[in-house]
């Protein structure tokens, strides 16, 4: 058996699969791409556009590059999606990802169908449903966090409906200096199984909690930026964490050993408040990245042999 990592081919001319936003059904002259997500086999993947609506491309099993596009028109804007972590086709009962409408409870959403198969809603103080900023599922797939005005929400997938969620408060209110204020933007749990999570705020802090935790143990010092957009993990290093922030032209690595400053920094063109989404291959030697400029993306090396970190842009449209 092969446990050999692949070797990735960066051809611009000879992109296995494409699908460009002018060719979607949609009412809006001008949409575009806001977010896009693999669920966890590659035989599908989740997007948000402009105009308002989910969809979900499948990849052909019998035409190689082919995709075939679901749409789901949504009432209002979509401030955040996840698929369920076990989504797989193979499965369809697993085939479900997490929504959060403006003005609307969570859902959770066929991907075959668009069915809503349950809700959760986030009330506030004035009773209004509050969408979540950030969506994570912890590593045993059976809670789901979501980050919103200093705190967050917790649900029991298996238990949906109302009064049935635990709220983290982050900070003690809206004009505490305590703990972290602001929306939580960003949710990320450590894939070593320990309970350990991470959330951004568009404060601009980092904070590390524990899953059967109340408060934070833990922060990250040296965090740049105008808010942080989105955390990750290296898939075969538990203590290194990636911090992705809005007008900052950098992503940066820490090491949970060292939180005081940053190990390293992936340059890219990021002077926006937009948030520009990145991933890390699963074995953890490439990070690729978008940037603000139209046009390619940026892939990102990390060189594991010199153990040091090494950026390069490689043209990829």
């Amino acid at each position: 058996m092969d446990t050999q990592p692949p070797v990735y081919v960066f051809d611009a001319a000879k992109p296995y699969a494409s699908l460009n936003q002018s060719s979607l059904s949609s009412s809006v002259a001008r949409n575009f791409w806001r977010s896009a997500r693999w669920c966890i086999d590659g035989s599908a993947i989740l997007s948000t556009t402009e105009d308002r609506a989910l969809r979900v491309h499948q990849l052909s099993e019998t035409t190689p590059g082919q995709l075939t596009t679901a749409a789901f028109p949504q009432p209002d804007s979509i401030v955040s999606s996840l698929w369920f972590p076990p989504a797989t086709l193979a499965s369809p009962e697993t085939f479900c990802f997490a929504a959060a409408i403006r003005d609307s409870p969570l859902k959770l959403i066929d991907g075959i169908t668009g069915v809503h198969r349950a809700s959760y809603p986030i009330v506030d103080h004035r009773e209004r449903f509050v969408a979540p900023h950030s969506l994570a599922f912890n590593t045993s797939a059976t809670k789901m966090y979501c980050g919103f005005q200093s705190a967050i929400e917790i649900f029991d997938v298996a238990n949906p409906g109302h009064g049935t969620s635990a709220r983290l408060k982050t900070s003690a209110s809206k004009a505490s200096k305590d703990g972290q204020t602001g929306i939580i933007s960003a949710l990320s749990f450590n894939p070593d199984g320990s309970g350990l999570f991470a959330a951004g705020s568009y404060d601009g802090s980092v904070a590390l909690y524990q899953e059967d935790g109340r408060e934070a143990v833990g922060w990250l010092d040296g965090v740049e930026g105008g808010g942080v957009t989105q955390l990750g993990w290296h898939p075969l290093n538990s203590a290194v964490a990636f911090v992705s922030s809005r007008r900052s032209r950098a992503l940066q690595v820490f090491d949970l050993r060292y939180p005081t400053k940053p190990l390293a920094r992936l340059d890219r063109d990021g002077q926006t408040n937009q948030r520009i989404w990145f991933d890390v291959d699963p074995w953890g030697r490439w990070v690729a990245s978008g940037d603000q400029v139209s046009g390619p993306s940026n892939i990102l090396h990390r060189a594991d042999s010199r153990e040091e970190w090494i950026c390069t842009s490689l043209g990829y449209q």
